[in-house]
């Protein structure tokens, strides 16, 4: 089935989802050169690794859970914690244990201290579980990241507001 099969769930999860998930897609990396395009992917991967490692610093910091390491996750193989995809980049966190101000301040600080200069289409969302059994009642990781991953695209919103009708 096609993830966009799955609008349903992704609407209703946006209030029941305990697992909040970010990506950044590198804008129109299509339109850039080989060189280039294989430059921004390597400062993608470094990006990648000093959020996760300041996302860890913080859970120390504060003493509480932030971002998602279950088990499940790479069963089905799910996109393992953070994770890369062509030119994506993302993270789980638990719903409520840190603020999106803060993710999104810190990313760009990261990007400013890498001298990052290409755009981002930010995007996060909710899901509901990491188990791919569980994927036809609650609304799965895998179809998450495709759903959450797109939401910059007119058809997806185009979905979303046709479910909202």
């Amino acid at each position: 089935m096609s993830y966009e099969e799955y609008i349903d769930l992704f609407v209703g999860s946006q209030e029941t989802g305990i697992y909040h998930m970010y990506t950044f897609d590198i804008v129109k990396s299509r339109e850039m050169d080989v060189v280039l395009r294989q430059a921004s992917q390597e400062k993608l991967v470094v990006l990648m690794e000093k959020m996760y490692q300041e996302l860890e610093n913080l859970e120390i910091a504060l003493n509480r859970k932030i971002l998602v390491k279950e088990d499940t996750i790479n069963r089905f193989n799910n996109l393992p914690e953070p994770f890369l995809y062509g030119d994506t980049i993302g993270f789980t966190v638990y719903r409520d244990s840190i603020s999106r101000e803060i993710i999104i301040d810190l990313f760009e600080k990261i990007c400013n201290e890498l001298n990052i200069d290409f755009s981002f289409h930010i995007s996060d969302g909710y899901y509901e579980t990491n188990k791919y059994e569980e994927g036809g009642e609650l609304f799965f990781r895998g179809y998450a990241f495709s759903i959450i991953s797109n939401l910059h695209k007119n058809r997806i919103q185009k979905l979303i507001k046709k479910f909202h009708e």
